[in-house]
């Protein structure tokens, strides 16, 4: 049993980094045009490591009392209680200020983008090279013709 549970834990620790390093590479939105600031961090690999963390910090804590059960022989009962507190409470320990970061660059991200996309329609017509657009409503002028286009943040 305490070779199984070190090899959960093993595993874990290998595979936590690179969830997280893997979330860190995903492309981040795209910032509205005209706009040269850079969109803060969505807080997504905090969240991410956090749930990780906290879910398996309470999975532990919760099979704690399972080690002075049967299923584990009198000899190993206190140690496999004691590893399991110690486990379970650092991974909680460890799981619940990631979230709470993640939570607070969550609403920062989520704030800017709701001021990118406020700041991206203005009402008046603005005229960008041969393009011209009114709100969501845009010209431009094509060889032969034109083209008229219609764009919106949904």
């Amino acid at each position: 049993m305490m070779k199984n549970m070190a090899a959960l834990v093993l595993a874990v620790s290998l595979l936590t980094p690179s969830l997280v390093k893997a979330e860190e590479w995903s492309e981040p939105s795209p910032a509205p045009a005209g706009s040269s600031e850079k969109p803060p961090s969505s807080g997504a690999g905090y969240i991410t490591a956090g749930a990780m963390f906290t879910g398996l910090g309470v999975g532990n804590l919760l099979t704690a009392p399972l080690c002075k059960t049967g299923l584990i022989s009198r000899d190993l009962q206190d140690g496999c209680l004691y590893g399991s507190l110690i486990v379970g409470g650092t991974f909680l320990l460890i799981g619940v200020p990631l979230l709470i970061a993640g939570a607070g660059e969550r609403s920062k991200y989520n704030e800017w983008k709701a001021q990118q996309a406020a700041s991206s329609v203005r009402p008046g017509p603005r005229v960008a090279g041969q393009r011209i657009t009114y709100g969501g409503l845009g010209f431009s002028a094509a060889k032969g013709g034109g083209v008229l286009t219609f764009g919106g943040r949904f």
